[in-house]
């Protein structure tokens, strides 16, 4: 990820960069668009959005599992990320996800990092 994109988190916002030449969105955010090449600038996504796809993770040599990852939409762009307050039999596409931030304990300069809640079911 990007150190803007870090930087912004632990400034409580998700940034992504917009293409000043085609509109396209870019997370993480990038100075130079990779469709077109032209330079990029920051936007700021919601922190809600939706699921658009979801996956249960049973190996992981450092987290305990399984976990649910998702993709999100947030706004215009897509960002993936652990929903931590469901199980993979829980979450439909199209389930509503919040966006966490938290910032590491313990850190000097203080590093943070985010996951998705789950805030509304579709059904």
């Amino acid at each position: 990820m990007s150190s803007e994109f870090l930087a912004a988190l632990c400034e409580g916002r998700i940034l992504a960069s917009r293409c000043s030449k085609c509109g396209s969105c870019s997370l993480p955010p990038r100075q130079r668009c990779p469709e077109c090449g032209a330079e990029t600038g920051y936007m700021e996504l919601p922190h809600r959005g939706r699921i658009i796809t979801y996956s249960e993770i049973h190996v992981s040599s450092k987290a305990e599992t399984p976990y649910v990852v998702a993709i999100a939409e947030l706004g215009e762009a897509r960002l993936p990320g652990v929903v931590r307050n469901a199980r993979y039999e829980d979450i439909e596409i199209g389930d509503e996800v919040e966006v966490v931030i938290e910032k590491r304990a313990g850190e000097n300069p203080p590093r943070c990092w985010y996951f998705f809640r789950l805030t509304k079911q579709k059904r």
